[in-house]
Parts: C-alpha cells; structure tokens; sequence
C-alpha cells in the first residue's frame, strides 16, 4: 500500500545508514591478504584476486566451488539482474521452484533458498563499519578466517554479514543464507574458504557440483523500470506534479496527499540514483535510491522533507506490463 511519509524528517540514523551504501574510490589500492602463505595444493593462480580485482563473481566463485566449500549441492547459480551489477553479485540456490513464494493476493513467485556473494571496489571499508556500530551490530573476528575481515553481528547474536577486506575500498561480503542453508558455523567455514580462494591457497579439494543446473531464464535487463522511476523524480524536478501522480500505483484519496506534499517543493535536483536491496527484487518489484538536492517551502519541513541532501527510497511495481511508483519512503 503505497503511503505518503508525513510527520517525520530524515534522522540522522538514515544519514548514517547510507554511509553503509555510499562511498569513493581512493588512491588505487594494495591487495590485503594477511595470513597468505603461498599456494595449495589444489590452489589456482587467482591473478585477478591477487591484484584487488574480481571480474565476474559467479565465473570466479562458480558452482563447483561453493559446493566443494559448503558441500551443498547447487541447482542454479544466478547473477544480479541489474546489467550494471550482473558482474559483482552472485546467489546460489539449493533449491529453485516457478512457484516457491506464495503472495497474499494468490500468486507465486520463483525462488529458493540461497547463498550469496557480492564484490564491492568503491565503497570505504571504514565507513561500512561505522554503519554496523551504528545499527547496533558487534564486529568480531574469527581465527580460521585467514584474511583481514570482519563479522557483523546482529543484536540477537546470529551473523548479520561477513566482510571479506581486499583493500581500503574493496571487498567481498557474504550474507546470512537464506533458509538456514548455512548454520553460523557453516556460514564461518564458508568464509574461510572463500579467502583461501581469493589469497590461491585453497585447503581443499574442487569437487563437481552433482546437481544439474537449472538453465538461467532470460532476465528482462531493458531499461523500462530504471526508465520509469527516473521519469518519474524528473517529473517532480519539472514541478510536472500531475504526471508525477499519474505514475503512482495509488488511490485517488492518496494521490492527493502526495500533490499537497509536492506541492511543497520549490526546487528538486537528482544527485545520483541507484538500484538498492538487490537480494529482495522481483521480476514485478524493485527499489531505487536516491540523493536528491531539494528547496521546499516550511509547510514542506514538517512534512518529511529538508532543505538540502534528502534521500528518498522509491518501490517501483510492474502491474500488468506498466511499471509504476507502488512507494516513495524517507528510509528502506
């Protein structure tokens, strides 16, 4: 249900919290591999790792490789479907079903239960870990990790993420599993094996992955969505509030409570805009984030925006082949 975020001004656990997003690019960097002690015997050269650079995360951390390192047989290996980020972000899945979620309104979703891996080479490691404290998270570290890294836990004590440090701004991070495929102990042992595999010194012997996989459905990667939602903050930009509307999955009662509050803004500039929560999209849903430059009137202050750097979350939902605006929300 799409609902206007009155009431409310971007607090500084948002600010912070993006921090965990948004970062840059520093000098060129070194490779930090502490505890890299040549090669095994089964080891690979890893000329890209060894460097700081990954290529392709699921052709570098294929399917025989998590099996062998988690000894869960893989059916489906799927990178992001993001054209932009299709090379940094990799899940695996155990399991795969057309119909493995189950909505409210009766229809299913394709899906699974899955293990993810994702490189990042510009974003401040320092900052990441500033946004963990500041979320409530401990960092640890664990022994049998064999790399610079950290562990993200969650106040109720279970891994939240697991930072693998490559370099000041690079790293690869794994998430909890879905569906408890990984136990926390398991979650730990998987991550020392994706360092041995980054450092070429791998402990362990690559097995065939012994499940067939599924083959990769055609993703649409065309620019409809990104299009649509981009179009729509330039309607705002334009002071074009009608058409704005017009875009949004709303009722008419909601609509024009989204017209008083725009009605508000006297200026809107885009700072940058990126695709956001990669691991919860959908073919029908995805999320959007942006760093607008924004000048509004004071009725516009008490209603959720500020004058300056605001950032807006923005659901767009494809509902029968249109992608609209289903939210635009002040946080996540």
């Amino acid at each position: 249900m799409l609902k206007p975020n009155f009431g409310f001004k971007i607090t500084l656990a948002v600010f912070i919290f993006s921090l965990i997003l948004t970062g840059c690019a520093k000098k060129s960097e070194e490779f930090y591999k502490p505890g890299a002690s040549g090669y095994g015997p089964n080891a690979e050269k890893n000329t890209e790792a060894k460097k700081g650079e990954i290529s392709d995360v699921c052709k570098f951390f294929d399917a025989d490789f998590v099996y062998s390192a988690t000894g869960k047989p893989i059916v489906k290996v799927e990178p992001s479907p993001i054209p932009a980020l299709s090379l940094q972000h990799c899940q695996y899945y155990t399991e795969y079903k057309d119909d493995f979620y189950k909505l409210p309104d009766g229809k299913v979703m394709p899906g699974g239960p899955w293990i993810s891996i994702h490189y990042e080479s510009n974003l401040d490691v320092e900052k990441q870990k500033e946004g963990n404290k500041f979320l409530g998270r401990t960092l640890k570290t664990d022994p049998r990790i064999k790399m610079d890294h950290f562990l993200s836990i969650q106040e109720d004590g279970l891994i939240n993420e697991i930072y693998l440090v490559m370099g000041p701004s690079k790293f690869i991070s794994i998430n909890r599993s879905s569906g408890q495929i990984l136990s926390e102990e398991e979650d730990i042992l998987f991550a020392a094996k994706v360092a041995e595999k980054i450092q070429g010194n791998l402990s362990f012997e690559i097995k065939k992955n012994p499940a067939t996989l599924i083959e990769e459905k055609k993703v649409d990667t065309t620019p409809t969505q990104q299009d649509a939602v981009k179009q729509f903050i330039n309607y705002l930009s334009d002071k074009k509030f009608d058409e704005a509307l017009n875009m949004m999955d709303a009722n008419d009662q909601t609509k024009q409570m989204w017209k008083t509050n725009f009605n508000t803004i006297k200026s809107l500039k885009v700072e940058s805009v990126e695709p956001y929560w990669l691991e919860e999209w959908t073919a029908d849903r995805q999320m959007y984030k942006f760093i607008l430059d924004v000048s509004v009137t004071p009725e516009g202050e008490q209603i959720g925006w500020e004058n300056g750097k605001n950032f807006r979350w923005v659901t767009m939902q494809n509902n029968n082949g249109v992608w609209q605006v289903h939210e635009l929300a002040n946080n996540p």
